[in-house]
């Protein structure tokens, strides 16, 4: 689940974020080069289309909601 964590917060919607966390996915993982899912997040950075949802954001919720420093 470790890389479907990242790969998750990295490329897919808010929604597939929501369910592996729902799942017990651990927030404070960290991949071999000592990033977290943070780092993730802002590598995934898009500014959002007109009309599309804000998934950064969302994602963002989640995770700080779930525990995620983002200042480390």
């Amino acid at each position: 689940m470790v890389q479907s964590v990242f790969k998750a917060v990295k490329n897919s919607p808010a929604e597939v974020v929501t369910l592996l966390l729902s799942k017990g996915a651990d927030i404070n993982i960290k991949d071999a080069k000592g990033n977290n899912l943070a780092y993730y997040l802002v590598e995934s950075y898009r500014a959002p289309r007109p009309g599309q949802p804000d998934d950064f954001s969302d994602k963002l919720t989640q995770l700080q909601q779930k525990g995620l420093n983002v200042t480390a």
